[in-house]
């Protein structure tokens, strides 16, 4: 009777500590495009999260918080190498300027993106989280607002058919909250993201379970008034969005520094009148 309740009690031991580091290894994440906006904000969000191997054509700016290579993340060969054993592919290296034509924006925006679907998909990874715009919105004519939106129905069809999980996040104008940009009268503040609320975004992303085979989600901060609605995106993801730009914008509008810019600015247009 002992001895079974002493092998009872181990048993139980073992399990617990084994569940309990098991919730403790980190999931294996590739960014490429790491030395971007975007990238620089989730490497050093996630540097004590998550195993990061970053990846960009470019030096990281400054000391990378994870490791990194300098690798064009476009050629097959390397993006087959770079996931292997990965959980999360977050594939930043795109084209990123919303004026290009299509000869600069095919390469990046297209054909590198079908071969980091199917890179994904041939290594195994669990997930990926894509990087789409709000420009789909705002201004779905623009050539790049297309070949994302070809991208998330590329993306829904490798869901649907293959066992990937991928999270489409058309994400806002990202921008530090003390940014000078965060203030009264910028262009669309109201679709954009602070870098807080952008690394939480893409944190619940990673997370979501995996019965989420595809979704679609707005990424903005919990700007009043929004450029457009993100209840799916708190409701299906658990997004919770800690930054509103307007008030930033409007904090920083009461500072010294910002009622000099305002008087500045009244000047300027009272000469142009």
């Amino acid at each position: 009777m002992i001895f079974s309740s002493f092998k009872i009690y181990c048993s139980v031991i073992f399990r617990t500590g084994y569940n309990e580091m098991a919730t403790q290894v980190k999931r294996k994440i590739l960014i490429t495009g790491a030395s971007g906006r975007v990238g620089q904000v989730l490497a050093r969000a996630w540097a004590e999260v998550y195993h990061l191997t970053l990846v960009d054509t470019r030096p990281f700016p400054g000391t990378a918080p994870a490791r990194f290579v300098q690798a064009d993340a476009f050629d097959p060969v390397n993006l087959r190498e770079f996931c292997q054993g990965v959980d999360t592919v977050v594939p930043l290296a795109i084209s990123g300027n919303l004026g290009d034509d299509w000869d600069t924006i095919v390469p990046g925006n297209l054909t590198a993106v079908c071969a980091m679907f199917q890179a994904t998909l041939e290594a195994g990874c669990r997930r990926i989280v894509f990087p789409s715009t709000v420009m789909i919105k705002i201004d779905p004519g623009l050539q790049y607002s297309a070949s994302k939106h070809w991208a998330e129905a590329l993306a829904e069809r490798y869901a649907t058919l293959t066992p990937l999980s991928i999270v489409c996040l058309r994400i806002g104008a990202v921008r530090a909250s003390t940014s000078p940009t965060v203030f009264p009268g910028t262009l669309r503040l109201e679709y954009s993201i602070t870098h807080r609320d952008l690394a939480h975004l893409f944190t619940v992303s990673v997370e979501a379970p995996d019965t989420l085979k595809y979704g679609v989600f707005w990424g903005i901060s919990a700007n009043q008034p929004a450029g457009v609605d993100i209840s799916e995106t708190r409701r299906v993801l658990g997004y919770h969005p800690q930054d509103d730009a307007i008030q930033l914008a409007q904090r920083a509008a009461r500072t010294p520094r910002g009622r000099w810019r305002l008087f500045k600015i009244w000047v300027k247009n009272w000469i142009l009148r």
